[in-house]
């Protein structure tokens, strides 16, 4: 179970980085920023039942599988953003703006996964 969700939750990184690193011009603090951070929060809580899914894990751990997979993540974030920024979108304004977009969908998958947990 949990060698599925770090394996899904360092994909899940490395496709967000993707995104930054194709379309970094939608990190330029605009109304494009702020669209893709709107978007970010239906893909969060989409994100938590495939969590669940590829981990075949209950939603009553909802919460743990989300943190695992993110801190996988988040791990290979930071190891990234110090030594592989190209990346996202190299040493850039855009690449701390799409860094910052990931962490604010890592908020909102925890968030989902406390909510996924108590309605358990």
């Amino acid at each position: 179970m949990a060698s599925r969700t770090i394996i899904f939750g360092i994909v899940f990184w490395f496709l967000a980085a993707q995104f930054v690193h194709f379309f970094p011009q939608l990190f330029d603090r605009g109304w494009q920023q702020m669209a893709v951070y709107a978007a970010v929060i239906p893909l969060s809580w989409a994100s938590v039942p495939l969590a669940l899914a590829i981990a075949r894990a209950p939603k009553l751990l909802a919460v743990e599988i989300v943190a695992i997979g993110t801190a996988a993540a988040a791990l290979f974030d930071g190891i990234a953003i110090a030594w592989a920024p190209h990346l996202y979108a190299g040493l850039s304004n855009m690449t701390q703006m799409g860094a910052a977009m990931i962490l604010w969908g890592v908020g909102w998958l925890l968030v989902f996964a406390l909510w996924a947990k108590a309605r358990g």
